[in-house]
């Protein structure tokens, strides 16, 4: 397995990560959600094969809890990132001042219980629209977590291009999560920028939930046009 440093933050992390949505909740392809004794040997079998980056979420269900259970005293051998909870209420409000403080240290601090660690590698705030890379005071609460040591470095997870170069001209960010794969690749154009800016780039959906693959795939009504697409790109690449 290859390593390659992440942006300017100096941690050393596999090329392929291990994305953790699935060990936690029922997601893409899979709509059972797997046992704990899976999820740990997951988990531990990605470790041996030399992935040290393990991508997760505060919304992730038992994702957190289940890395904190598999990891419990090789900690410093791996590398972590989770994500805030989503900052916007049921109402899609975002909270202000002291409630939005007192929000994001929730947050962190319930993820570093279920992770069993006293930091993480990297904190993202979760799903980050135009309003939230905007906002100056969810950047300064992000600034205060890792100035604290609860998080070596700070992201933004972001959806298409505009918001992410919003991400990687703001300065307020060392990494970036963003959507990449065959089917859309809009944010490849920024990768120059987010290097010469010490930025690191994270990215997400390399399979787009599963559909990329051989697995079967019941298609929502939204996504039927995709089904051509696969078939096509499945066909090449089997006669490579």
């Amino acid at each position: 397995m290859n390593n390659r440093l992440l942006g300017k933050s100096g941690i050393s992390v596999s090329e392929i990560a291990f994305g953790a949505v699935e060990i936690g909740m029922p997601y893409g392809v899979h709509k059972k959600l797997i046992g704990e004794e899976e999820a740990v040997r997951l988990l531990h079998a990605a470790a041996d094969k030399g992935i040290n980056f393990f991508d997760t979420a505060r919304r992730y269900g038992l994702s957190e809890e289940r890395i904190g259970s598999a990891f419990k005293g090789i900690r410093k051998n791996i590398v972590i990132s989770t994500k805030c909870a989503h900052l916007r209420d049921s109402n899609g409000k975002l909270p202000q001042g002291k409630s939005l403080q007192k929000f994001i240290e929730e947050s962190v601090s319930t993820s570093l219980k279920m992770l069993k660690t006293d930091y993480v590698d990297v904190f993202l705030s979760h799903s980050s629209d135009a309003e939230i890379l905007a906002s100056e005071e969810i950047a300064e609460c992000f600034a205060s977590i890792k100035k604290r040591g609860l998080a070596r470095t700070i992201g933004v997870s972001t959806y298409g291009a505009k918001d992410t170069k919003t991400a990687i001209d703001s300065g307020n960010w060392d990494v970036v999560q963003i959507s990449f794969n065959l089917m859309d690749q809009s944010c490849g154009k920024l990768f120059d920028s987010a290097k010469q800016n010490g930025i690191g780039i994270m990215v997400r959906s390399a399979l787009m939930r599963g559909i990329l693959t051989d697995a079967k795939f019941e298609y929502h009504e939204k996504i039927e046009c995709i089904k051509e697409h696969r078939k096509k790109y499945l066909v090449t690449v089997h006669n490579i």
